[in-house]
Protein backbone atom coordinates (compact mmCIF):
# COMPACT_ATOMS: atom_id res chain seq x y z
CA UNK A 1 0.00 0.00 0.00
CA UNK A 2 1.76 3.19 -1.14
CA UNK A 3 -1.90 5.46 -1.35
CA UNK A 4 -2.04 7.76 2.01
CA UNK A 5 -5.31 7.47 3.34
CA UNK A 6 -8.07 10.21 5.20
CA UNK A 7 -10.32 8.75 7.50
CA UNK A 8 -12.89 11.36 8.86
CA UNK A 9 -14.55 10.59 12.28
CA UNK A 10 -16.60 12.56 14.44
CA UNK A 11 -18.65 11.20 17.91
CA UNK A 12 -19.20 7.71 16.86
CA UNK A 13 -16.43 5.15 18.89
CA UNK A 14 -18.34 1.79 18.05
CA UNK A 15 -17.92 2.48 13.67
CA UNK A 16 -14.79 3.83 13.97
CA UNK A 17 -13.52 1.69 15.81
CA UNK A 18 -14.56 -1.18 13.21
CA UNK A 19 -13.25 1.16 10.09
CA UNK A 20 -10.30 1.64 11.87
CA UNK A 21 -9.57 -2.25 11.99
CA UNK A 22 -9.85 -2.38 8.21
CA UNK A 23 -7.56 0.00 7.88
CA UNK A 24 -4.61 -1.44 10.07
CA UNK A 25 -5.40 -4.07 7.93
CA UNK A 26 -3.81 -2.33 5.00
CA UNK A 27 -1.45 -0.57 7.04
CA UNK A 28 -1.01 2.69 5.09
CA UNK A 29 2.21 4.56 4.82
CA UNK A 30 0.48 8.12 5.70
CA UNK A 31 -2.94 8.30 7.75
CA UNK A 32 -4.37 11.89 7.58
CA UNK A 33 -7.12 12.12 10.78
CA UNK A 34 -9.76 14.62 10.45
CA UNK A 35 -12.26 15.25 13.04
CA UNK A 36 -14.98 18.08 13.64
CA UNK A 37 -15.31 19.41 17.48
CA UNK A 38 -18.47 18.63 19.80
CA UNK A 39 -21.46 20.81 19.39
CA UNK A 40 -21.59 23.00 22.53
CA UNK A 41 -25.68 21.97 22.80
CA UNK A 42 -25.30 18.28 22.38
CA UNK A 43 -25.47 16.56 25.76
CA UNK A 44 -22.69 14.05 25.84
CA UNK A 45 -21.08 15.25 22.61
CA UNK A 46 -18.14 16.31 23.62
CA UNK A 47 -17.46 12.86 25.63
CA UNK A 48 -18.10 10.88 22.72
CA UNK A 49 -15.64 13.06 20.63
CA UNK A 50 -12.85 12.62 22.92
CA UNK A 51 -13.31 8.90 23.38
CA UNK A 52 -13.08 8.83 19.35
CA UNK A 53 -10.00 10.79 19.24
CA UNK A 54 -8.62 9.51 22.38
CA UNK A 55 -9.08 6.07 20.59
CA UNK A 56 -7.22 7.04 17.57
CA UNK A 57 -4.34 8.82 19.35
CA UNK A 58 -3.21 5.33 21.07
CA UNK A 59 -4.20 2.49 17.93
CA UNK A 60 -2.26 3.46 15.49
CA UNK A 61 0.29 0.42 15.85
CA UNK A 62 2.15 0.16 12.35
CA UNK A 63 4.96 2.29 10.54
CA UNK A 64 2.77 5.21 9.52
CA UNK A 65 3.34 9.13 9.46
CA UNK A 66 0.46 10.15 11.28
CA UNK A 67 -1.10 13.90 10.33
CA UNK A 68 -3.80 15.15 12.58
CA UNK A 69 -6.41 17.86 11.73
CA UNK A 70 -9.09 18.09 14.68
CA UNK A 71 -11.58 20.66 15.17
CA UNK A 72 -11.24 23.03 18.12
CA UNK A 73 -14.91 24.35 17.77
CA UNK A 74 -17.81 22.71 15.83
CA UNK A 75 -17.73 23.36 12.10
CA UNK A 76 -20.52 21.08 10.47
CA UNK A 77 -20.28 18.92 7.89
CA UNK A 78 -20.22 21.06 4.82
CA UNK A 79 -17.02 22.69 5.96
CA UNK A 80 -15.57 20.20 8.39
CA UNK A 81 -15.07 17.45 5.61
CA UNK A 82 -14.15 20.23 2.65
CA UNK A 83 -12.02 21.79 4.71
CA UNK A 84 -10.38 18.57 5.64
CA UNK A 85 -10.13 17.59 2.12
CA UNK A 86 -8.41 20.36 1.11
CA UNK A 87 -5.99 20.23 3.75
CA UNK A 88 -5.25 16.48 2.49
CA UNK A 89 -4.39 17.78 -0.61
CA UNK A 90 -2.01 20.83 0.74
CA UNK A 91 -0.07 17.48 1.28
CA UNK A 92 -0.37 14.56 -0.98
CA UNK A 93 -1.23 14.65 -5.14
CA UNK A 94 -3.95 11.67 -4.40
CA UNK A 95 -5.30 9.97 -1.68
CA UNK A 96 -8.15 7.87 -0.74
CA UNK A 97 -11.28 9.19 1.58
CA UNK A 98 -12.95 7.15 4.62
CA UNK A 99 -16.12 8.07 6.60
CA UNK A 100 -16.41 6.43 9.98
CA UNK A 101 -19.56 4.84 9.14
CA UNK A 102 -17.82 3.36 5.23
CA UNK A 103 -16.43 -0.35 6.10
CA UNK A 104 -14.91 -0.80 2.59
CA UNK A 105 -13.78 -4.47 1.37
CA UNK A 106 -9.86 -4.80 1.73
CA UNK A 107 -9.77 -5.57 -2.24
CA UNK A 108 -11.01 -1.98 -2.85
CA UNK A 109 -7.88 -0.42 -1.52
CA UNK A 110 -5.63 -2.31 -4.29
CA UNK A 111 -8.52 -1.33 -6.66
CA UNK A 112 -8.44 2.27 -5.90
CA UNK A 113 -4.71 2.60 -5.89
CA UNK A 114 -4.41 0.79 -9.17
CA UNK A 115 -7.30 2.86 -11.02
CA UNK A 116 -5.39 6.19 -9.61
CA UNK A 117 -2.64 5.64 -10.78
CA UNK A 118 -3.91 4.38 -14.27
CA UNK A 119 -6.08 7.80 -14.73
CA UNK A 120 -3.72 9.72 -13.08
CA UNK A 121 -3.26 12.02 -15.81
CA UNK A 122 -6.69 11.60 -17.81
CA UNK A 123 -8.83 14.60 -16.83
CA UNK A 124 -11.99 12.89 -17.90
CA UNK A 125 -11.50 10.78 -15.04
CA UNK A 126 -11.78 12.55 -11.90
CA UNK A 127 -12.32 10.11 -9.10
CA UNK A 128 -13.12 6.30 -7.75
CA UNK A 129 -15.45 5.06 -5.67
CA UNK A 130 -16.17 1.60 -4.28
CA UNK A 131 -20.09 1.62 -4.18
CA UNK A 132 -21.81 -0.08 -7.33
CA UNK A 133 -25.51 1.27 -6.57
CA UNK A 134 -27.04 -0.17 -9.78
CA UNK A 135 -26.17 -3.48 -8.32
CA UNK A 136 -28.60 -5.02 -11.29
CA UNK A 137 -26.25 -3.96 -14.25
CA UNK A 138 -24.35 -6.44 -15.44
CA UNK A 139 -21.04 -5.43 -17.26
CA UNK A 140 -18.35 -8.00 -19.03
CA UNK A 141 -15.64 -5.37 -17.52
CA UNK A 142 -13.56 -5.37 -14.05
CA UNK A 143 -14.88 -1.58 -13.66
CA UNK A 144 -16.92 1.06 -15.26
CA UNK A 145 -17.73 4.85 -15.32
CA UNK A 146 -20.82 6.64 -14.42
CA UNK A 147 -21.17 10.42 -14.28
CA UNK A 148 -22.48 10.17 -10.32
CA UNK A 149 -20.11 10.80 -7.24
CA UNK A 150 -19.69 7.73 -5.36
CA UNK A 151 -18.48 8.86 -1.97
CA UNK A 152 -18.49 5.95 0.09
CA UNK A 153 -15.23 5.17 -0.11
CA UNK A 154 -13.69 6.46 -2.71
CA UNK A 155 -10.40 8.13 -3.74
CA UNK A 156 -9.77 11.50 -6.51
CA UNK A 157 -6.50 13.45 -6.93
CA UNK A 158 -5.12 17.42 -6.04
CA UNK A 159 -6.62 18.11 -9.54
CA UNK A 160 -9.40 17.19 -9.12
CA UNK A 161 -9.86 19.07 -5.20
CA UNK A 162 -8.51 22.20 -7.12
CA UNK A 163 -11.64 22.27 -9.32
CA UNK A 164 -13.87 21.50 -6.23
CA UNK A 165 -16.00 24.40 -4.83
CA UNK A 166 -18.28 24.54 -1.97
CA UNK A 167 -19.63 27.65 -2.26
CA UNK A 168 -21.69 26.83 -5.23
CA UNK A 169 -20.70 30.63 -6.60
CA UNK A 170 -21.80 29.08 -10.59
CA UNK A 171 -24.91 27.29 -9.52
CA UNK A 172 -27.83 29.54 -10.48
CA UNK A 173 -25.92 29.84 -13.64
CA UNK A 174 -25.68 26.01 -14.38
CA UNK A 175 -29.06 25.55 -13.07
CA UNK A 176 -30.73 28.04 -15.60
CA UNK A 177 -28.46 25.73 -18.50
CA UNK A 178 -30.49 22.85 -17.37
CA UNK A 179 -26.80 21.42 -16.34
CA UNK A 180 -28.22 18.79 -14.50
CA UNK A 181 -31.05 17.66 -17.13
CA UNK A 182 -28.07 16.80 -19.51
CA UNK A 183 -25.90 14.27 -17.19
CA UNK A 184 -28.99 12.73 -15.62
CA UNK A 185 -32.47 11.62 -16.52
CA UNK A 186 -34.95 13.85 -15.51
CA UNK A 187 -35.83 12.47 -12.06
CA UNK A 188 -32.53 12.03 -10.43
CA UNK A 189 -31.81 15.49 -12.11
CA UNK A 190 -34.65 16.93 -10.61
CA UNK A 191 -33.56 15.67 -6.57
CA UNK A 192 -30.09 16.93 -7.57
CA UNK A 193 -31.07 20.36 -8.40
CA UNK A 194 -33.36 20.18 -5.35
CA UNK A 195 -30.46 19.49 -3.23
CA UNK A 196 -27.79 21.73 -4.47
CA UNK A 197 -30.58 24.72 -4.28
CA UNK A 198 -30.74 23.98 -0.43
CA UNK A 199 -27.14 24.06 0.08
CA UNK A 200 -26.91 27.13 -1.91
CA UNK A 201 -29.67 28.78 0.17
CA UNK A 202 -27.64 27.75 3.23
CA UNK A 203 -30.62 25.73 4.42
CA UNK A 204 -28.77 21.92 3.86
CA UNK A 205 -24.89 21.16 5.52
CA UNK A 206 -23.38 18.87 3.36
CA UNK A 207 -20.24 19.14 0.78
CA UNK A 208 -21.09 16.05 -1.31
CA UNK A 209 -23.71 17.70 -4.35
CA UNK A 210 -21.14 20.06 -4.99
CA UNK A 211 -18.60 17.33 -5.95
CA UNK A 212 -21.71 15.99 -8.15
CA UNK A 213 -21.81 19.88 -9.57
CA UNK A 214 -18.00 19.33 -10.27
CA UNK A 215 -17.83 16.47 -12.32
CA UNK A 216 -20.87 17.59 -14.24
CA UNK A 217 -19.43 20.61 -15.06
CA UNK A 218 -15.75 19.62 -16.05
CA UNK A 219 -17.79 16.60 -18.02
CA UNK A 220 -16.14 14.32 -15.63
CA UNK A 221 -16.68 10.73 -14.52
CA UNK A 222 -16.12 8.52 -11.63
CA UNK A 223 -14.79 4.52 -11.73
CA UNK A 224 -16.48 2.11 -9.87
CA UNK A 225 -15.61 -1.87 -9.49
CA UNK A 226 -18.28 -4.12 -11.33
CA UNK A 227 -19.34 -5.46 -7.47
CA UNK A 228 -20.07 -3.28 -4.55
CA UNK A 229 -16.81 -3.05 -2.20
CA UNK A 230 -18.70 -1.03 0.70
CA UNK A 231 -20.87 -1.75 3.15
CA UNK A 232 -22.39 1.31 5.07
CA UNK A 233 -22.52 0.44 8.78
CA UNK A 234 -23.57 3.80 10.49
CA UNK A 235 -27.51 3.74 10.75
CA UNK A 236 -28.91 2.03 14.15
CA UNK A 237 -32.76 2.32 14.69
CA UNK A 238 -33.03 5.54 16.38
CA UNK A 239 -30.96 7.58 13.32
CA UNK A 240 -33.57 5.52 10.79
CA UNK A 241 -36.52 7.08 12.79
CA UNK A 242 -34.62 10.62 13.39
CA UNK A 243 -34.84 10.07 9.24
CA UNK A 244 -38.20 8.83 8.84
CA UNK A 245 -39.42 12.28 7.62
CA UNK A 246 -36.58 12.65 4.95
CA UNK A 247 -36.95 9.12 3.66
CA UNK A 248 -40.93 10.29 2.88
CA UNK A 249 -39.52 13.25 1.67
CA UNK A 250 -37.21 12.42 -0.39
CA UNK A 251 -38.76 11.68 -4.09
CA UNK A 252 -38.88 8.26 -4.19
CA UNK A 253 -42.13 7.22 -5.23
CA UNK A 254 -42.24 10.49 -7.81
CA UNK A 255 -38.78 8.82 -8.51
CA UNK A 256 -40.50 5.22 -9.54
CA UNK A 257 -43.78 6.09 -10.88
CA UNK A 258 -41.76 8.10 -14.11
CA UNK A 259 -39.87 4.58 -14.56
CA UNK A 260 -42.71 2.41 -14.17
CA UNK A 261 -43.93 2.12 -17.74
CA UNK A 262 -40.53 2.40 -19.47
CA UNK A 263 -38.41 -0.29 -20.53
CA UNK A 264 -37.00 -2.10 -17.82
CA UNK A 265 -39.33 -1.03 -15.10
CA UNK A 266 -37.94 1.41 -12.77
CA UNK A 267 -34.64 1.46 -11.70
CA UNK A 268 -33.29 0.46 -7.89
CA UNK A 269 -34.13 3.63 -5.97
CA UNK A 270 -31.20 2.86 -3.65
CA UNK A 271 -28.70 5.01 -3.32
CA UNK A 272 -30.24 7.81 -5.23
CA UNK A 273 -32.51 10.04 -2.25
CA UNK A 274 -29.53 11.36 0.04
CA UNK A 275 -27.62 9.21 3.28
CA UNK A 276 -30.95 9.43 5.61
CA UNK A 277 -32.93 7.43 2.45
CA UNK A 278 -30.61 4.94 1.15
CA UNK A 279 -28.47 4.00 4.60
CA UNK A 280 -32.10 3.14 6.43
CA UNK A 281 -32.11 0.02 4.19
CA UNK A 282 -28.60 -1.13 4.57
Amino acid sequence: MKTAIAFFVYNRLDTTQVVFERIREIKPPRLYLICDAARPAKEGDAEKVAAVREFLDTHVDWDCEVHKNYAEKNMGCKNRVSSGISWVFEHEEEAIIIEDDVLLDVSFFRFCQEMLEHYRNDPKVMMVGAHKKLENYKTPYDYLFTADNYIWGWGTWRSTWEKYDVTLKNWPQRKAEGLMHKVFMDAKADYVEKELDLIYEGRLDTWDYQLMLCLAENDGLCVVPNVNLINNIGMNREEVEKFICQIALSGAVDFISKYENTEGGAPGIIGHFGLGFYSAFM
